[in-house]
């Protein structure tokens, strides 16, 4: 295996990563639910996806879906964990990164985007720095 390289997702990548998507989850999505989902819904322009990347082949995704949460008298910003996977020839081999592609998401925090990530059906991820 080539090096691999954790990245933001950039356009273009939304076929491959789609194609990889139905193949692992034996899924016939479309590359219109694809932008329905991830580049059209009211908060994508923000991009919570990453990629890891080898010899220009993706081999997998960390993604979040980003959402407003109401507590109490505050508007909070959330993603929520969605679509995640390895390409089966990488798993196993790929996992040394996986360090990295938590990075990505801990970076979208502490950038102060985001209070959480939430994931089911684990429960909730919190970074926040005042407490809820």
């Amino acid at each position: 295996m080539e090096n691999v390289i954790i990245r933001r997702f950039k356009e273009g990548d939304e076929k491959e990563i789609n194609d990889l998507f139905n193949q692992i989850f034996n899924e016939q999505r479309s590359i219109e639910e694809w932008y329905w989902k991830f580049r059209d819904n009211p908060l994508g322009y923000l991009n919570l996806t990453s990629v890891a990347e080898s010899g220009g082949k993706i081999l997998g995704q960390y993604s979040n879906l980003p959402y407003f949460f109401k507590y109490r008298d505050m508007i909070l910003k959330f993603g929520m964990v969605v679509d995640n996977f390895v390409h089966p020839e990488f798993r196993g081999g790929i996992k040394v990164y996986r360090g990295r592609f938590m990075n990505m998401r801990v970076i979208f925090f502490m950038r102060k985007i985001w209070l959480s990530a939430s994931a089911f059906p684990q429960g909730p991820i919190i970074y926040s720095e005042k407490g809820i």
